[in-house]
């Protein structure tokens, strides 16, 4: 297993050829402390607030929190680590750190993505989250969900290795010297996963809205006629 993540390693430096101008890299640098400073700060100033204030501390905002600590390790490892390679311009650190970075990173974003998802699904009330429990089911669900999307490249289904810069790792899209089986395999379940469950989810849910606006509509102009 090593050896193979080893040789991941090694040949992801040759796949960027010729190399991106050096201005590039300092632009992403820049761009990485910019919004790691302002989401470690403004993430911060909530959760100090949701802590410190009782009012505050509602099943909804509990959702919310898990939202702020999750783009709080995001700024603090994901910018940090981006910030470092881009101005050095290539991956300062090991292998192994690669797949951590790629794995956490790959996490972390699926999860705050599901996590918007939920909230907006709340805000129309399709799923509303009354009490903690509730919020406590909803964060686990999502939790195991977005575990399922990240885990398969650690028990060898698909692979993680640098992006194209070679400054960030993450899930390796390209087949290369991949099984093709595997592969595509691998991106259908990712793709289903991660797009076309919650694009489902989403469609049905607004489908509800407009029938339960119309409902109401209906209801209404029944009324009226009535009176």
């Amino acid at each position: 297993m090593r050896a193979s993540v080893e040789k991941m390693y090694e040949n992801s430096s040759n796949e960027l050829d010729p190399a991106p101008p050096i201005v590039l890299f300092y632009l992403m640098g820049i761009w990485a402390m910019i919004t790691g400073i302002t989401g470690f700060l403004a993430n911060v100033i909530a959760i100090f607030l949701f802590v410190t204030t009782k009012k505050l501390r509602t099943p909804f905002n509990f959702i919310l929190m898990n939202l702020s600590v999750t783009e709080l390790i995001i700024s603090c490892t994901g910018n940090s680590l981006l910030a470092i390679n881009s101005f050095n311009r290539q991956w300062m650190f090991s292998s192994q750190m690669c797949q951590a970075n790629a794995f956490g990173m790959t996490y972390l974003g699926k999860y705050h993505d599901n996590i918007k998802d939920w909230v907006h699904r709340d805000q129309d009330r399709q799923f509303p989250l009354s009490t903690n429990f509730s919020s406590l089911v909803t964060l686990i669900f999502i939790w195991l969900y977005t575990l399922s999307c990240a885990v398969p490249p650690i028990f060898g289904w698909g692979q993680f290795s640098q992006n194209t810069l070679k400054v960030s790792c993450g899930v390796k899209w390209a087949q290369a010297d991949q099984n093709p089986v595997e592969h595509i395999s691998f991106v259908a379940y990712i793709y289903m996963l991660g797009f076309v469950i919650p694009v489902i989810i989403i469609f049905t849910s607004y489908l509800k809205i407009i029938r339960t606006v119309n409902m109401n509509k209906h209801g209404k102009e029944f009324t009226e006629t009535i009176i």
